[in-house]
């Protein structure tokens, strides 16, 4: 989920055109999504480049289930805001944590001694607060 009262995103674009795998079962806002071989959208695994999920594909709120068309709108871009997708046995302790994304397209830190640059999709800023983690687009 995404805290939409604390959603900057006037600087990203808003991809929508990409087609969502048949693949996926579940997706939520704000986990992070990537390209198959097929060109299609899944949720990243941390092992290549990925983006900021801003649709849904969770009961209650599923934006392609049903319709013809199944695709789902991803950031790409500078953008702030606070979500509930990231890794709870991770430490944000720093008032600026590095922030990579792990398998299941969640967040989790960047570590500089065992992570490659091009592994660092965000910035927390600071330990999460209700359950929400504050982030800045890397």
């Amino acid at each position: 989920m995404i805290k939409a009262e604390q959603r900057f995103d006037e600087y990203a674009y808003r991809v929508s055109d990409e087609y969502l795998s048949d693949s996926v079962t579940t997706l939520e806002e704000g986990q992070w999504v990537t390209f198959n071989a097929s060109g299609e959208l899944v949720v990243a695994d941390g092992t290549v480049k990925a983006f900021l999920a801003i649709g849904s594909k969770r009961p209650g709120r599923d934006q392609v289930s049903g319709v013809p068309v199944k695709k789902i709108p991803f950031l790409h871009g500078a953008f702030r805001l606070a979500t509930d997708q990231f890794d709870p046995t991770g430490t944000y302790t720093a008032v600026i944590t590095p922030l990579k994304v792990m398998a299941g397209g969640i967040l989790t830190p960047w570590a500089s001694a065992t992570d490659s640059a091009d592994k660092l999709v965000a910035y927390a800023k600071g330990a999460p607060v209700d359950g929400m983690l504050k982030i800045f687009s890397a």
